[in-house]
């Protein structure tokens, strides 16, 4: 997983200088230099190319989340404390929207990947009952928290 990642960032052209530090404490630093298009505060004003920021994947379930659940299940790492995010979060969302949208040329293994995770995701009616017995079917111990003895609520 570590180097399918590796090699993902090496194959964008992305601008900026970030570091990534493995859960093994591998470090793999990616160097920018090429001007930005669009307006980026943190390049103009740095001009010897410190990294923006810094992802430490503490935990090497947050790099494998990431990889397979994209920006769901990096911000889940994240809130559970699996990564940590050191510098300027603006730039790491550039990053991520840079990797999604164009910054990337990916080869015919990417595209496959995305077209299965497309097809995964793509509602259906069984996912719809499944989603939806996940949601409301809790039963009555649940709902007795906040209704009253008829099962009602009222805002007044």
């Amino acid at each position: 997983m570590k180097q399918a990642f590796i090699n993902l960032l090496e194959r964008t052209e992305f601008p900026l200088s970030f570091r990534v530090i493995f859960h093994d404490g591998e470090v793999y630093e990616h160097k920018g230099g090429r001007q930005l298009d669009g307006p980026s505060a943190y390049h103009r004003n740095n001009k010897t190319q410190d990294p923006a920021f810094t992802m430490h994947f503490k935990e090497p379930g947050a790099l494998e989340d990431t990889l397979r659940r994209g920006s769901m299940g990096f911000g889940e790492s994240y809130m559970d404390g699996d990564i940590d995010v050191h510098g300027d979060l603006q730039e790491l969302q550039h990053l991520s929207e840079y990797l999604g949208v164009g910054g990337l040329h990916p080869g015919p293994l990417e595209i496959i990947k995305f077209y299965f995770r497309l097809i995964q995701t793509h509602p259906t009616r069984k996912r719809a009952r499944s989603n939806i017995a996940h949601h409301y079917d809790l039963g009555n111990d649940f709902y007795s928290l906040w209704l009253d003895e008829r099962m009602q609520y009222t805002c007044a």
